[in-house]
């Protein structure tokens, strides 16, 4: 049994423990496990059942590359998918390959971290907290992804004004 050390809280969870609070709590991010609800690796309808059906829907015939084919960048990190379900209202995207989420990105920033890290507090505050280790940064103009690959975790900050405009949980690698 894998445990999760809470490093803020100085509390363990279990990994089955994480993924029944990300499920029924829609605030809470949990790098690498899940967010918005749904957790990695739900299946589409676990996903359904967790947010409904989404207003759009886009299905590929072959697998693209998250940071490759939709925000056009090369990364160490690569999260194949084959369909994205968009939620507009409940302000997520969950990416899915082969019926199964690889990852969710949330549009909200008045979500909290398992660490109690409130995404709110922007990018500057998330980095002091989780520190540099394992984070890589990529930049394309202004924008910038803070990338910790080895958590699950990247944050999105558009125009480098410390907002975090949206963030993306995935498997660890």
């Amino acid at each position: 049994m894998k445990l999760f050390i809470i490093s803020a809280l100085s509390i363990q969870f279990t990994e089955a423990e994480l993924k029944i609070k990300v499920k029924t709590d829609r605030m809470l991010v949990v790098p690498g496990i899940g967010a918005e609800n749904v957790v990695i690796k739900d299946s589409y309808k676990e996903l359904a059942a967790a947010k409904g059906i989404p207003e759009r829907v886009a299905d590929f015939k072959s697998q693209k590359e998250l940071f490759r084919d939709v925000f056009k960048l090369q990364s160490e990190i690569n999260i194949g998918f084959d369909k994205i379900c968009y939620y507009e209202v409940k302000k997520a995207i969950v990416f899915l390959r082969s019926g199964e989420v690889v990852a969710v990105a949330g549009l909200d920033k008045n979500r909290v971290t398992i660490d109690a890290i409130n995404l709110e507090g922007g990018v500057e505050n998330f980095l002091f907290n989780y520190g540099n280790d394992g984070l890589s940064v990529i930049k394309r103009g202004d924008d910038k992804i803070y990338l910790y690959g080895n958590i699950g975790i990247a944050l999105f900050d558009d125009k480098s004004d410390n907002v975090i405009d949206m963030f993306l949980v995935f498997q660890a690698r």
